[in-house]
């Protein structure tokens, strides 16, 4: 059964629960964050929590972060708050999330509701968007403490783009400002459910769906770039599986050759000239072929694992929206 027979199926009725309604939205409530936990002036089209991405204009001074404080937080250990210090020319300041299974919604009516804290009035908004046809919920009041925020929408029958926003969605006047977000809620209908959280197994393997990443502690192992040494100074290796089979073919990126090195028959490590991945094929679960190559100090045969040597090192996949 797919994701929207489900929400089909539990539509709310007077002897339904909304503690079996699925959201539509992913990370709905802002507990993932695999890429890191602060985004100092993230430019357009940033992801920051998993899933959520950046609109924005002009060239303002703002930060996009996670908060564990517990005033801001609605639900769950954390919220994302977006601190702005300084508007610079910008009208727009704005996180969003890009449904991937839209054509299923077609000629449906759906309801995005979210917490927003704020305290400034008339400013923090949030929207429900395709690309034909949008609706915008109210605006949050400027009490200093959480509001629900929601928008309902007819998705029209040959959409094809929908999108849940919240922030300031072009606004003539923006002011520098602080506001949280918490809750995120879409659910088919037109009225608003209450926040139902995530299986946390289950937030995050929707997540890595469309993002993973691969790192670890300073001189240990990655287990997922276990290979073979072909001659003394190029190794290989063949990962069956993702985490998580990923949406599509991903894009990769290694941070640094130099982040890197791969074990030696004795234990050791030999420091990396260049490390890449290939062969990448999701349709049928399987992952991606990896190699390395060193100056020399491999012995043809042996087991090589990659190791990270630096802070800082990683190897993501992004098959993100």
């Amino acid at each position: 059964m797919s994701r929207t027979q489900i929400n089909q199926s539990l539509v709310p009725s007077a002897n339904a629960s909304i503690q079996n309604i699925i959201n539509i939205a992913d990370n709905g409530g802002f507990e993932i964050w695999q890429r890191t936990t602060s985004f100092t002036n993230p430019a357009i089209n940033t992801y920051t929590a998993d899933r959520w991405k950046v609109s924005v204009t002009g060239a303002p001074s703002w930060v996009v972060s996670r908060d564990s404080t517990p005033a801001n937080v609605d639900n769950g250990t954390y919220s994302m708050s977006v601190n702005i210090t300084s508007v610079g020319g910008s009208t727009v300041f704005n996180l969003y999330q890009l449904i991937e299974d839209f054509a299923a919604y077609r000629g449906k009516t759906l309801t995005v509701s979210m917490r927003v804290k704020a305290s400034v009035a008339g400013k923090i908004q949030i929207r429900l968007e395709s690309d034909l046809s949008s609706t915008f919920s109210s605006f949050h009041s400027g009490s200093g403490t959480f509001e629900t925020l929601t928008a309902t929408l007819l998705i029209p029958t040959n959409a094809s783009q929908l999108d849940i926003q919240v922030g300031m969605l072009g606004l003539s006047s923006p002011v520098a400002t602080q506001f949280w977000v918490d809750s995120a809620m879409l659910v088919m209908g037109n009225q608003a459910i209450p926040f139902v959280p995530t299986n946390p197994q289950v937030d995050l393997a929707r997540c890595q769906r469309y993002f993973q990443i691969l790192t670890n502690l300073i001189n240990n192992y990655l287990p997922e770039f276990c290979g073979q040494v072909e001659t003394a100074t190029h190794v290989t290796g063949h990962t069956r599986r993702f985490i998580v089979p990923m949406r599509t073919n991903p894009t990769v990126v290694i941070s640094s050759p130099s982040h890197f090195s791969v074990s030696n028959s004795s234990g050791g490590s030999v420091a990396v000239a260049n490390i890449g991945v290939s062969g990448i094929n999701t349709g049928d679960g399987s992952a991606f072929v990896w190699s390395a190559n060193v100056a020399a100090g491999l012995t043809a045969g042996a087991m090589s694992l990659v190791i990270v040597t630096t802070t800082g090192g990683f190897i993501s996949f992004s098959a993100d929206l």
